[in-house]
């Protein structure tokens, strides 16, 4: 008997967490229906240092979203062409150009040779697939359309990631140029101004007030420079220490939000993932309730995602999701109009679609916004600090010409 860590959702849709000792998982998800509980199957897991605890750490390499997606399409073409599951899967294990999956892979068809479920061994591996590609595959095994479910996930996965390459590109170019001028100004700060003190030093006379301000700044910067270090590490561990517990990172997504620019962005994006996963969840036929728990754990803000969760509740409780999406003044009033439409017209899905696509639309102009305001206050900003420091450093050579 083995102690499994497990999460499910009540029959009014409340999450739900324990431990159970069973011989297996499937024990597990069989004890926790016959208690009214719906497991989750990729939340069901066995503790550190279990039997079993190697296939849950594996793989060591990260498994990107991208590879997961070719390889549901492959496992799709395949099936389609009526070939065995285990044979699939051992022809994917052979030909996965990532070690890491292929390892995967190769342990999916151990367990489906075993007994197992195509979704009850792909639980196994949350690392590589997450609640949503599990339930569904797990709709689709039982639906019988296992194929067309994996086509749909491939694609859902897809799209999901150029929309993260959307914003990071957003984010990566205003990041950059703000270390590199962060370093260039410590080197300036560090080395090149206390030379040119020595050199004033020779002057005889008071110097401008902008350079022994800049010079003060200096040896500040030179007499604390490992203190100051330190004290970047520590306020950066510390930072990571909070983000890392549910009050901190809820703390920090929600200044992430308010952010000028990047905070809308970031709000687009997420309204996004929640859109398009709680669509694709609805169409493959899982019940809306569940759909909301797993599509709110993809939004990849705690606010968002609590917002969903709220939403949640309110739908268990017989009000519209689109009256309480629309409360949280996150959802914007068209998806919330579109959301309002789908319920009322039975189409919830579809609607769905379509208010993801109008989102994705609104990222992509926010990014071409966002670059073209943010480049030019970027240089801004950067010839003022470079600037001042430079013209800083020159006007007592000015100042000593007008005196010869």
């Amino acid at each position: 008997m083995t102690t499994f860590r497990w999460e499910g959702l009540s029959m009014r849709g409340e999450r739900l967490s324990g431990t159970l000792r069973a011989a297996s998982r499937e024990a597990v998800v069989k004890q926790l229906r016959n208690r009214g509980v719906l497991p989750l199957p990729a939340s069901i897991v066995e503790p550190t240092g279990t039997k079993h605890a190697w296939r849950n750490s594996m793989p060591r390499q990260r498994i990107r979203p991208r590879d997961v997606a070719v390889l549901a399409r492959q496992l799709a073409a395949m099936l389609d062409a009526g070939l065995p599951l285990v044979e699939v899967l051992d022809i994917l294990a052979q030909r996965s150009a990532q070690p890491a999956l292929g390892d995967v892979v190769v342990d999916v068809k151990t367990e489906v040779e075993s007994g197992s479920t195509l979704a009850q061994a792909l639980a196994r591996h949350p690392q590589a697939f997450g609640d949503l590609f599990v339930s569904m595959v797990g709709v689709g095994e039982t639906a019988g359309s296992l194929d067309r479910v994996l086509v749909r996930l491939a694609a859902h996965i897809e799209k999901t990631a150029q929309l993260k390459e959307k914003v990071a590109r957003a984010l990566i170019y205003p990041g950059t140029v703000i270390v590199v001028a962060g370093c260039v100004t410590a080197a300036l700060l560090l080395y090149v101004i206390p030379m040119f003190a020595e050199l004033f030093a020779g002057f005889g006379q008071q110097l401008p007030l902008p350079t022994r301000i800049v010079i003060g700044m200096s040896e500040f910067a030179r007499q604390s420079a490992l203190y100051l270090f330190a004290l970047v590490l520590v306020a950066g561990a510390g930072g990571a220490r909070y983000y890392a517990t549910p009050a901190g990172r809820a703390r920090f997504d929600g200044w992430a939000l308010r952010l000028p620019l990047i905070g809308s962005l970031i709000a687009q994006s997420a309204v996004v993932r929640v859109t398009r996963s709680l669509a694709t969840l609805l169409s493959a036929g899982i019940a809306v309730l569940q759909a909301l728990t797993i599509a709110a754990s993809t939004a990849g803000n705690r606010v968002v995602e609590h917002a969903v969760e709220a939403a949640r509740d309110a739908v268990r409780d017989g009000r519209p999701l689109a009256e309480e999406l629309q409360s949280s003044e996150i959802f914007p009033p068209l998806v919330c109009q579109m959301i309002a439409v789908g319920e009322r017209t039975g189409s919830l899905d579809t609607m769905l679609e379509r208010a993801a696509t109008l989102c994705d639309e609104e990222v992509d102009r926010l990014v071409s916004t966002s670059m073209a305001l943010l480049e030019p206050a970027i240089m801004v900003c950067l010839g003022i600090i470079m600037g001042g420091l430079v013209i800083s450093m020159y006007l007592p050579v000015f100042q000593l010409g007008n005196v010869l």
